[in-house]
């Protein structure tokens, strides 16, 4: 692996948890649960909780709701 190639990896992780980071602060600070938050983008909860933590990222269509 080149030093680009960690440097890219090292970039996409932070970017990760900055998208987990702010999507959680904006859905506590609207005083939703998961649950709530959820069903008002119109995905899983799961999926949502996946989002939050990191795991994936959303679509960008959930993201513009």
């Amino acid at each position: 692996m080149t030093q680009i190639d960690k440097t890219q990896q090292k970039q996409a992780r932070k970017e990760k948890i900055s998208m987990a980071i702010t999507l959680k602060a904006a859905r506590v600070n609207k005083n939703l649960t998961q649950a709530e938050a959820a069903k008002l983008l119109g995905i899983s909860k799961d999926s949502l909780w996946n989002y939050e933590n990191g795991r994936s990222f959303p679509d960008v269509r959930v993201v513009k709701k």
